[in-house]
């Protein structure tokens, strides 16, 4: 999405101050905090020197219990007004959730009635919107495949939603299908496929040991709690039961080098454009 204001451009001494805003969910989790969103914004300052770098939350909860640490984090709208009222003129959004599901939509519902106030406003898609994210993923996984015991497949674990965007997770199944990838199973926490769909796949299957890796940008409770915890209801404990030994990764997608590396080139695209389009 990509706001103009044709009248302001063409004012020559046009004040150009520029931010680029990192809008996640959140977390309360500070390793996955610090190693995830505060190392993507580092990066993203290194790569873009003039320009503020900052973050919001788009979680009420989140945003709450890290303030009761003294920790405070705005959300999207108080952010873009703090931007606003110092006189940002230019505005890039990089959202950093995995679908374009509620918490997207939520985000454009909040704030649709303040990018009137920057001259130039831009927001990026969710991660798993871009089909070529998707591949490096799964590209990624045939490699690591190679390196696996025998007998072991790899499960991947996302949040999951309501929302019709649960489908890319459909989609990614279908694409790992069409790349003779059998061995890779997609699950998610709070949709379907859940966790009974995927166990009962993998034991048809045939396979002994299985690679649990969270399809999450950060480490936070569904690593460490949901999928990688010993408590009876978490993916390893349920693998486990029905036979089959686990190796869990516990750390988010955000703290893979090749995923920061490919959210940092498309960040560079799209700051790129807005700098050609206000040169």
């Amino acid at each position: 999405m990509v706001l103009q204001r044709p009248v302001m451009l063409y004012l020559y001494n046009m004040n150009k101050r520029k931010a680029i805003v990192i809008v996640s969910f959140g977390t309360t989790n500070s390793t996955g905090r610090e190693n995830s969103f505060n190392m993507l914004e580092g990066l993203i300052r290194q790569l873009c020197p003039d320009w503020t770098v900052c973050q919001a939350y788009t979680s009420k909860s989140v945003r709450s219990d890290l303030a009761h640490q003294g920790i405070i984090y705005l959300s999207p709208k108080e952010q873009l007004e703090a931007l606003g009222q110092k006189g940002y003129t230019i505005v890039y959004i990089l959202p950093i959730l995995m679908l374009p599901g509620t918490e997207y939509e939520k985000l454009k519902v909040e704030i649709s009635d303040i990018t009137y106030r920057f001259s130039i406003f831009k927001m990026g898609k969710p991660l798993l919107m871009d089909n070529g994210l998707r591949n490096l993923i799964l590209n990624h996984m045939k490699h690591l495949y190679q390196e696996a015991p025998l007998q072991t497949c790899i499960v991947l674990i996302g949040h999951g939603s309501t929302h019709q965007a649960n489908n890319i997770y459909l989609e990614m199944q279908r694409q790992a299908k069409e790349n003779t990838m059998p061995y890779l199973f997609i699950g998610t926490l709070e949709a379907s496929p859940d966790i009974d769909d995927v166990l009962r796949s993998v034991i048809q299957v045939g396979f002994t040991k299985a690679i649990l890796i969270p399809l999450l940008y950060t480490a936070g409770v569904h690593t460490y709690e949901d999928i990688a915890g010993n408590g009876n209801t978490s993916w390893k404990t349920r693998f486990e039961k029905a036979g089959i030994s686990v190796q869990v990764e516990t750390r988010g997608l955000g703290e893979m080098v090749w995923i920061r590396d490919y959210i940092l080139s498309a960040c560079s695209n799209s700051i790129s454009h807005i700098s050609e389009i206000i040169a």
